[in-house]
């Protein structure tokens, strides 16, 4: 799912997503576990390992 948001985290650090009460009603969209961690190594959708 694009977020359309950029950042650049620095070593060691993780962000985390939530979602907000009216996401589900809004969005059709619901996190299974709630938490969505993106870690400091993601570098956007083209991504690889």
């Amino acid at each position: 799912v694009p977020l359309g948001v950029s950042m650049q985290l620095p070593e060691g650090y993780e962000a985390r997503t939530a979602p907000r009460s009216s996401t589900f009603k809004r969005w059709g969209l619901l996190q299974a576990n709630s938490v969505g961690v993106i870690d400091n190594s993601y570098c956007g959708t083209n991504d690889e390992w």
